[in-house]
């Protein structure tokens, strides 16, 4: 998933990203050169969340790309490279 918006923005809604296969593998990044912040919060942020992230929240800009990983219930972090 390529991520281009065209305004900093949080994603809010419980879950956020729709549940895949069991070891399904997700980028998510950013156009390069990409100013605008995408902030993905996990569940200790959001009750209800299916995101499981290595902090509560991942600004994701630039060339930045967060890697998750589907574990049949979460998607669970498996990196995250700020560039």
């Amino acid at each position: 998933m390529v991520l281009d918006p065209d305004g900093d923005y949080t994603l809010t809604s419980a879950p956020t990203i729709a549940d895949g296969t069991s070891g399904q593998i997700l980028y998510i990044t950013a156009t390069n050169g990409e100013v605008n912040i995408v902030t993905v919060q996990d569940q200790d942020t959001l009750a209800g969340s299916n995101l499981q992230l290595g902090a509560a929240s991942r600004a994701i800009s630039g060339k930045d790309v967060l890697v998750l990983m589907f574990d049949g219930t979460d998607w669970v972090e498996v990196s995250f490279a700020n560039n």
